[in-house]
């Protein structure tokens, strides 16, 4: 009978520490989830939008900025920022110039973005990629598409 006693004793035991450690866990748990309710050091969730975001070459998809985008790109053309655009029947080449380079990444994205809105507007969305060579070493130095957006090398 001994041993039974023995047996009861151990199983009460485990069950004992099994249960404090539950109850430990969802204690920490629901003094985790009134922390972050009231801590004002805690910010809440970001709310997510029911829109998808769109793509970068999404924005500019209306046909009627077509005269503006081109009016855009002459412009970085006579600043010196693009020396030219050769533009076969696939996929464009813009030179780009040191001042180019220069440029801060987002600025250079959106070029890109805006010259690849031009040329898939004008392809009837055949186009998919728009290449940038370096005006002075003839280098590739990157690419935006519609699939992986704007990327340098």
């Amino acid at each position: 009978m001994k041993w039974l006693e023995k047996i009861l004793v151990d199983l009460f035991k485990a069950i004992g520490i099994l249960l404090l450690l539950l109850g430990g866990g969802v204690g920490i748990v629901l003094w985790a989830l009134h922390a972050t309710k009231d801590d004002p050091y805690i910010s809440p969730p970001a709310q997510k939008s029911n829109s998808p975001k769109p793509e970068p070459w999404e924005i500019h998809s209306n046909i009627d900025q077509q005269p503006a985008r081109l009016r855009m790109i002459k412009q970085w053309q006579e600043k010196g920022v693009i020396q030219k655009i050769e533009a076969p029947v696939r996929f464009p080449e813009v030179w780009v110039t040191p001042l180019f380079m220069n440029l801060d990444y987002d600025v250079k994205e959106d070029i890109a973005d805006l010259i690849l809105s031009y040329y898939l507007i004008e392809s009837k969305g055949s186009l998919t990629i728009v290449y940038f060579k370096h005006s002075k070493s003839g280098n590739d130095v990157g690419k935006i598409d519609t699939l992986l957006g704007f990327r340098l090398h």
